[in-house]
């Protein structure tokens, strides 16, 4: 069946199923060097194959030997002087729902054969209008076994007014995604545009680790930076070392960025920021998040430590983490603090 993976091809077409979609992870990486579990196991994937099955895709398109900018750079920078046999091409895997066919109320999917006539201008099952209306977004997968996950830049969940999770069971929440951005793209020569998304990848832990991961995707969420040319995460963690004054502990990306370091970076891009301890409230770190991102439509950078508990099981500090705020979720019916009443804050 034309569903089915196939080798050698820089174009395949196939159903979408998280079963598949794993295998053509694997596919892609090497059988001989990944395994089943460790797919998997990977937060992103997981949450990428829940995302696709409740956004009820139902077309891959899978497109190798794809060049993308940001790992390029990263390449360029670390991982060519490495000694890992590794390629500098990625895979682009795009995904579509029933829209993407003229009949969205058939339960038909489109194959290659169906792709290859759309761009000939040949096909009885997809136009130009019902292709972009289907598309879903897209993934980059990098050839690196510890971090797979590249660039991805998913449309955001439709209205939470019909929103239901994976039981099918309607959800009793209002999302609020404040800090998106149009993303274009091209897919042998035809345009797409996913109109509200915010580019994410998996932090590469041998040059970027979380907080230039999390700092590439406010910088494309701030909108005084240019987004045409937003560094790659290798630039942003070169960008924060080369400002370090002496005497300053530099780490390296793959260990993470000091707080002064992250600063640096901002400050690379002449950006001015507020700094803010929310330790002892949560309630002003909901505050803050609700302030700039629904008047302001800005990212909001969190920094919070991450616990363990030690052979006692006593909870102890284990590593700092940074996380780029884009949203927030409203649960009316949790919702009961009567200072901050209000539609927006972050729920409980």
């Amino acid at each position: 069946m034309e569903s089915e993976l196939t080798s050698n091809q820089r174009l395949q077409v196939c159903e979408f199923s998280s079963e598949l979609f794993v295998r053509i992870l694997r596919n892609i990486l090497g059988d001989e060097n990944t395994n089943l579990n460790q797919l998997y196991n990977n937060i992103q994937i997981n949450y990428l194959i829940g995302y696709l099955e409740r956004e009820k895709a139902r077309t891959v398109i899978v497109e190798s030997e794809y060049i993308d900018r940001h790992f390029l750079e990263d390449y360029a920078n670390y991982h060519v002087r490495s000694f890992s046999d590794l390629g500098k091409m990625c895979t682009r895997i795009h995904f579509f729902d029933k829209n993407a066919l003229i009949d969205s109320s058939s339960n038909e999917i489109f194959f290659r054969i169906d792709f290859i006539n759309f761009l000939r201008g040949l096909s009885d099952k997809i136009t130009n209008s019902s292709f972009k209306e289907g598309y879903l977004g897209f993934v980059v997968i990098k050839p690196l076994l510890n971090s797979i996950v590249g660039r991805t830049c998913l449309r955001v969940y439709k209205s939470d007014k019909t929103a239901k999770d994976a039981s099918n069971k309607k959800l009793n929440v209002k999302r609020n995604f404040l800090v998106t951005i149009p993303i274009k793209v091209n897919l042998f020569g035809k345009e797409l545009v996913i109109k509200k998304s915010l580019p994410f990848q998996e932090q590469d832990t041998a040059i970027a680790a979380c907080a230039s991961s999390a700092l590439w995707s406010f910088f494309y969420g701030v909108k005084a930076t240019s987004r045409t040319q937003a560094p790659s995460p290798s630039e942003i963690t070169k960008l924060a070392e080369s400002k370090g004054h002496v005497g300053e502990y530099r780490l390296t990306g793959a260990h993470g960025l000091t707080p002064y370091l992250i600063q640096n970076a901002i400050k690379a891009f002449d950006l001015t920021y507020e700094e803010f301890r929310v330790s002892e409230s949560i309630q002003i770190l909901k505050s803050i998040v609700y302030g700039y991102q629904s008047r302001k439509r800005e990212p909001v950078l969190l920094g919070v430590d991450v616990l363990k508990k030690d052979k006692n099981s006593n909870w102890d500090y284990s590593a700092g983490h940074l996380i780029t705020l884009t949203g927030y979720e409203y649960d009316k019916k949790s919702f009961n603090n009567p200072i901050l009443n209000r539609p927006g804050f972050v729920g409980d």
